[in-house]
């Protein structure tokens, strides 16, 4: 009997970004499979947070880059079109409206584009 086959919900096909003479992301190629946790861990300056702006739409990849995602491409998606897959990001700031409550803060993140 085989092994049941895997179900891959994210994939990196060599996904590259440069920003001018800078070469964030060289050739990224990795799949997380369905129904997993998966981490990516990394210094300052690995190219995490612009590989996390590529799969939500905020920055398009070289030419020759695939992220899909339920087999569907994402590349050059618009990001609300992203959001709505399920697939968004968190931005790293401590700033909050102050004239709001946490859950008000918090549902700001609700609404999609």
């Amino acid at each position: 009997m085989s092994p049941p086959s895997r179900h891959h919900a994210l994939q990196f096909r060599n996904v590259a970004v440069r920003f001018g003479g800078v070469q964030a992301l060289d050739a990224i190629t990795f799949d997380v499979e369905a129904s997993t946790i998966f981490g990516i861990i990394g210094p300052n300056g690995a190219g995490k947070t612009t590989l996390f702006n590529c799969v939500s739409g905020v920055i398009r990849p070289m030419s020759g880059s695939e992220i899909r995602y339920e087999e569907r491409d994402l590349v050059g998606l618009p990001v609300h079109r992203i959001s709505a897959l399920g697939i968004c990001r968190t931005f790293q700031t401590i700033s909050l409206i102050r004239e709001q409550t946490v859950r008000e803060n918090l549902l700001i993140g609700m609404h999609l584009a």
